[in-house]
């Protein structure tokens, strides 16, 4: 027997994976609402986030937040239907320029969330688009966030 074969044989615990990327700091387990957006608004978000808030999901948090306090759908925003991400077109699949958007908030924002979009006769998902589109058309335009670049 070989020294190769007797270290194969040798049934040794193998070391735990270490985690990659930023640590975990959260207290609260955060609850995923699914949605979709078109490509060009989430490169947009992603733009805007360092000027506004720490991450994406502190900006999510205040959007979702503040368009339920504000209720705008009562004066007169139409509500957006998310679109599919895939498509299928005489039998070939192809992809659409949307994308998924998963929202991660806190168990008690997901439950205002569920709540209000229940009220409103809405999905979730649609509730969520119809938030970023607020927020990126009506809170947050790009003409807005060139004047918070030069300040």
């Amino acid at each position: 027997m070989s020294n190769t074969e007797k270290t194969r044989s040798v049934d040794m615990p193998t070391p735990p994976k270490k985690r990659r990327g930023r640590p975990i700091t959260r207290f609260e387990k955060k609850v995923i609402l699914p949605t979709r957006c078109p490509d060009h608004v989430f490169t947009y978000l992603k733009a805007i986030q360092p000027f506004l808030h720490r991450s994406l999901t502190a900006m999510f948090e205040d959007m979702l937040t503040l368009f339920i306090k504000e209720r705008p759908w009562e004066r007169g925003l139409h509500w957006r239907k998310p679109k599919s991400v895939s498509i299928h077109k005489n039998g070939v699949d192809g992809q659409t320029s949307w994308r998924q958007v998963n929202i991660e908030v806190c168990s008690e924002l997901s439950k205002q969330v569920a709540h209000e979009a229940n009220v409103c006769g809405q999905s979730k998902a649609s509730f969520c688009y119809t938030a970023i589109f607020w927020w990126v058309q009506h809170k947050y335009p790009p003409r807005e966030v060139v004047a918070l670049k030069k300040s």
